[in-house]
């Protein structure tokens, strides 16, 4: 094989060099053209989404219109992009609300005024280019109003007796919405003065406006949890009678509710001095025990009041009950429902108190009461004292001694009813800024046990009171050990005369 060499010379390969650029050149000049022949004419629009409803109109008249609660479907389509999602209106397309979903439940809104509507929900869709349809699909629903219902709530417990200052609290219903409730009106014993109240309004607290001591018919009324009273007072409750409470509610369009009616026994105060008697059970025996005691000091002492069942007859919220303690300024409270009567005085008698309030109050405690602090925060306890063990108890015998601890005043002794009561001893609180406090009485204590009792020999105070340091004067005496069982030396009498008349004031 013969291989020829070729020679070029100078002026050759530069003519050379300059061929094959311009080749190259030529090359990527027709793939150019070529490419952009696909990026040519004009880009395509995407078209508008449309929207559809189930039906146009749904044709009902009289009783058949639905109610102003409606549900409503509806779908959307775009023939080349995304549906997102939707918009809403349901006031004449004035607003519209967003919504991803494809179907929904409205409350229509009936002009005011007006018992019966055709209303209009308007759906429009929107693509992924936030594209909406200019034509939206609508459904026109003929609704009518429905009036709102309402009753009395005694979850609380029904109170069908109390001095003036109660509470009622009621429940109201609308099937077009709590929104469509514009208002609460309520009357006592007849209904031809309505007193008004806001649309929100649940409970309200009714007070005697007192002038110069005198209760008076006209009530100031605390709507809700208010402690400020509206600027009107109610009218039309009497006294010493019961009362019928009535309420109702109305809506925008000014239907409104049967009346919902309750009735109340309202009694006027006697005096200032009331007895409450929270005992659970032989209610007419100590409360008779106390009313002779009350009467045997003679007049003015025979003017008063009784709570026979707190529970049954005091307002179940604090702000009533204070209320009602502000009547008074002598209380004697005898109780073996240690819980609940010490749990209701700690909430509220302090207001009672810092308006010159006295109290002598007498809980049998009993062996297994297990208390807080703070139900004895108000009296002279600091705590209970604990027996030994779980097991024990302390206990009194007939005839033992209860032994005075301040001069002037004479030893008790127990009745035989005694061996039936388990007696809960307590420490006294410290001396405060406010108030001080001193031990009256210590028991004859002794723990059961076999085969003799066990002599209890520590802390053993029975009856102590409370001073205002301000004003040197007592204000509260609290006894662990009922009254009915220290009449041993039948000087019982002479005790009870000189917390109530020397000590207290009443």
């Amino acid at each position: 094989m013969k291989i020829e060499v070729v020679y070029l010379y100078p002026y050759q390969k530069k003519l050379y060099t300059h061929l094959k650029n311009y080749f190259i050149f030529l090359v990527v000049i027709t793939l150019f053209t070529t490419c952009k022949k696909d990026f040519t004419g004009d880009a395509k629009m995407q078209s508008l989404p449309e929207t559809y409803m189930v039906v146009d109109k749904i044709s009902r008249s009289g009783d058949l219109r639905l109610s102003t609660t409606i549900e409503a479907h509806w779908w959307g389509v775009s023939q080349t992009g995304l549906i997102k999602g939707y918009e809403v209106s349901i006031d004449n397309q004035l607003t519209w609300q967003f919504t991803k979903t494809q179907n929904g439940t409205f409350l229509l809104t009936i002009p005011v005024g007006k018992d019966t509507a055709d209303i209009a929900v308007y759906v429009r869709a929107v693509d992924n280019l936030d594209q909406k349809d200019p034509t939206p699909a609508s459904t026109l629903y003929p609704v009518k109003n429905t009036p709102p219902t309402i009753y009395i709530d005694n979850s609380n417990g029904r109170k069908s007796i109390s001095f003036p200052a109660f509470r009622y609290y009621w429940i109201a219903n609308d099937t077009d919405g709590v929104a469509d409730i514009q208002g609460v009106e309520i009357a006592f014993n007849d209904t031809n003065n309505i007193y008004s109240l806001p649309a929100n309004t649940t409970a309200a607290t009714f007070e005697s406006q007192i002038n110069s001591g005198v209760f008076s018919n006209k009530f100031f009324v605390y709507p809700n949890s208010k402690t400020i009273h509206q600027t009107d007072l109610i009218n039309g409750i009497i006294y010493d009678q019961y009362n019928k409470f009535w309420v109702r509610v109305y809506d925008r369009s000014g239907s409104r509710s049967k009346w919902s009616k309750d009735s109340i026994f309202i009694k006027k105060p006697k005096s200032d001095i009331v007895l409450f008697n929270d005992y659970t059970g032989s209610k007419n025996y100590y409360q008779n025990f106390y009313a002779n005691k009350l009467i045997a000091l003679g007049a003015p002492y025979n003017n008063y009041d009784i709570v026979t069942s707190p529970i049954d007859e005091m307002p179940n919220d604090n702000f009533t009950s204070i209320k009602v303690f502000n009547f008074f300024k002598k209380i004697i409270w005898f109780s073996n429902n240690a819980n609940a009567t010490l749990s209701l005085a700690s909430q509220n008698t302090t207001s009672f108190f810092n308006n010159g309030g006295k109290m002598f109050m007498i809980v049998d405690i009993g062996g297994s009461f297990a208390y807080n602090e703070s139900q004895v925060s108000f009296t002279p306890i600091a705590s209970f004292v604990s027996p030994p063990t779980v097991n024990d108890q302390f206990k009194m015998n007939p005839g033992d001694t209860a032994t005075a601890v301040q001069s002037g005043w004479p030893n008790l002794i127990t009745s035989s009813g005694i061996l039936s009561t388990s007696i809960r001893p307590f420490f006294l609180q410290n001396t405060s800024a406010n108030f001080a406090y001193s031990n009256l009485y210590n028991g004859k204590l002794v723990i059961p046990a076999s085969p003799a009792p066990i002599t209890w020999t520590g802390q053993s105070a029975l009856i102590a009171r409370r001073k205002d340091i301000a004003t040197g004067a007592t204000n509260l005496i609290f006894s662990a050990i009922p009254f009915d069982l220290l009449q041993g030396n039948s000087n019982i009498d002479t005790v009870f005369r000189k917390i109530i008349i020397e000590e207290l004031k009443f």
